[in-house]
This record gives structure tokens, C-alpha cells and sequence, in this order.
């Protein structure tokens, strides 16, 4: 049996749920550790070269996505979950999605090419 495509086409059960969360939280958490190594290169480069005074500003802008992301992680954690979002169960998927694909969508335009930031 061919596994789902899309979110919508996995089934209602809490089984689907948690699997929609477990990819979720995979995401957020390699994002995440993109997010971090960016950073380091970043201060790695102003180290090297005082003169990238430019890179502050990015750096500032990827902690804040970096902290987002920690949010977001601690969000879906069901051993942080109020008791009773726990007891139940179940999490509100859709607004974390919408607010994943926000902070990601941040995310791209920081590291779009041609930033004018550069």
C-alpha cells in the first residue's frame, strides 16, 4: 500500500496524527540544525573578517528564527502539552502548521541570493 502524498490524505486516526506530528517535528528539527550551522559559518566569517559588520544583522535575524524553531519544538512536544491536550490526545496540527510554514517562509527570504542586506 502506497503511503500518503499529502497531509489531507492521511487518515483521521490518531495513528495519522501522529505520524503527521513525528514528520513535523522532524522538519522543524533539521531546520533547526541548518539554522545553527548557518550561524556558526556566519560567526566564523565576522571572526575571520571584522570588517562583515553586515552579517550582524543576519545573524540577529537567524537567532530570532533559531528561537522560533525552539518554540515551535517545544510546542509539539507532547511532554510539555497542557494535561489536557495530553489526556486527549490530540494537538492543533493546523495552526502549527501555518505557523511552521510562516517562519520557513521567513527563513527562505533571509537566505534568498541577493539580498540586499549583503
Amino acid at each position: 500500500m502506497a503511503s500518503p502524498k499529502t497531509p489531507s490524505d492521511m487518515p483521521a486516526t490518531y495513528e495519522g496524527r501522529l505520524d503527521r506530528l513525528r514528520s513535523l517535528y522532524g522538519t522543524i528539527q533539521r531546520a533547526r540544525r541548518s539554522t545553527e550551522a548557518y550561524i556558526d559559518e556566519l560567526e566564523a566569517e565576522e571572526e575571520a573578517n571584522p570588517d562583515t559588520t553586515h552579517l550582524r544583522a543576519r545573524i540577529s535575524k537567524l537567532d530570532g528564527v533559531l528561537r522560533d524553531f525552539q518554540k515551535l519544538e517545544k510546542l509539539l512536544d507532547p511532554e510539555n502539552a497542557d494535561e489536557p491536550t495530553r489526556a486527549k490526545g490530540i494537538f492543533d496540527l493546523t495552526s502549527a502548521r501555518a505557523e511552521i510554514e510562516r517562519r520557513l517562509a521567513g527563513l527562505a527570504e533571509l537566505l534568498e541570493p541577493g539580498d540586499p542586506a549583503e
